[in-house]
């Protein structure tokens, strides 16, 4: 199997995703919130670049809908939550459409529309979407969303996990950076928060604003068995998981 690892959003042109599987990262937390609510039974996440267009679609579902979203790790003014995925209990998203605008990861999971077929993963569910990736046996690019366009280690930590449970069950080939990030995941998956906390400016941005549970949380490995797939605007969990 060959696997491109991407550093950020900025490093996504259609070249290098078409008719590849794409896996979308951004642990510090837009795909940790897209796996929580959907593992707490929302009915669909619908991702969006810009506030505005959240907004609109809102207006179209508000029996039905829920905004989330930030902008520099803050709530939206108007949204019912942020980007915290502790707020997205059961109780709160049940059958609920989410409708998601982030900083990052929106951003990026709309960069990769040309791919294949659209994965959502985080560490929460890092075995789900190496267990599928090995399943479909194809190329892939795992992209990892990044903070502000810039290289950020909790997605690295992210994808390296992820190739890591890959190579121990088939072989692969990968890019550099697929390498130099399997390598940094395994020296270091004994103990990600300490890690993080002293290589990782947005976890420590997170910590600053009073977001250290969710850093705790979102740095749980393999406590969801879901496979979240983006398609047509909407990400929903894939059949059989």
């Amino acid at each position: 199997m060959n696997i491109t690892v991407l550093a950020s959003v900025k490093d996504v042109n259609e070249k290098i995703i078409l008719n590849k599987n794409v896996v979308v990262i951004d642990v510090l937390r837009a795909t940790s919130v897209i796996v929580t609510a959907l593992a707490n039974r929302a009915r669909q996440i619908m991702p969006f670049e810009s506030i505005e267009e959240a907004k609109e679609h809102y207006k179209a579902n508000e029996l039905l809908a829920i905004l989330c979203g930030e902008r520099s790790a803050k709530i939206v003014e108007g949204f019912h939550f942020g980007n915290s995925p502790l707020d997205f209990i059961e109780d709160n998203v049940s059958n609920k459409i989410i409708i998601q605008t982030t900083s990052n990861g929106t951003r990026t999971i709309k960069a990769c529309e040309k791919g294949r077929r659209i994965y959502i993963a985080a560490l929460i569910n890092a075995k789900a979407i190496a267990d599928q990736l090995i399943k479909d046996n194809m190329g892939t690019v795992i992209v990892c969303s990044g903070t502000n366009d810039q290289y950020s280690m909790d997605d690295a930590i992210c994808a390296g996990m992820i190739v890591s449970l890959i190579e121990n069950k088939v072989k692969i080939s990968m890019n550099d950076l697929g390498w130099a990030v399997k390598e940094i995941y395994e020296h270091n998956k004994g103990d990600l928060y300490s890690f993080l906390a002293k290589t990782c400016s947005h976890f420590n941005l997170l910590k600053q604003n009073g977001f250290e549970e969710d850093l705790h949380y979102c740095l749980q490995t393999n406590i969801y068995d879901i496979v979240p797939v983006y398609h047509e605007g909407n990400i929903r969990i894939i059949d059989g998981k």
